[in-house]
């Protein structure tokens, strides 16, 4: 059960019951200060919206490189806050694969031309 869900419960608990807001709480399993609390953190969505634009501009920069130019756009801005809203965005820039390259060429054996000259080993018996 989330935060959310308990704070939810302890509310209608109280609308509910004449019960206290510490009994409830205690019956939730939620402390009072939790409750109570209300976050501060401030909004964020003219910081979203130009990170989307710039990363539909640059699909395949990073959020470093986003939060750089951020920065030089004259915005203050945590890098840490910057990468949080990147991943909440779904901004993240798919990986790519190395492609696989061959270390030699691949040339066929030249044919034997005398009846020694070439030697196998057979490795399902372990006798020579």
């Amino acid at each position: 059960m989330t935060t959310k869900q308990r704070r939810q419960v302890v509310t209608h608990l109280l609308a509910a019951f004449a019960i206290s807001a510490r009994r409830a709480c205690r019956l939730v399993r939620l402390s009072r200060s939790r409750w109570q609390y209300r976050s501060v953190r401030a909004d964020d969505a003219a910081l979203r919206a130009r990170l989307r634009e710039l990363a539909a501009k640059k699909p395949r920069w990073g959020y470093q490189q986003l939060h750089e130019l951020l920065r030089r756009e004259g915005r203050v801005v945590n890098h840490k806050k910057v990468l949080r809203l990147y991943r909440e965005e779904g901004l993240a820039v798919s990986r790519r694969r190395r492609k696989k390259h061959v270390a030699i060429a691949r040339v066929p054996l030249p044919k034997p031309t005398q009846r020694t000259e070439r030697w196998s080993m057979d490795f399902v018996s372990d006798a020579v």
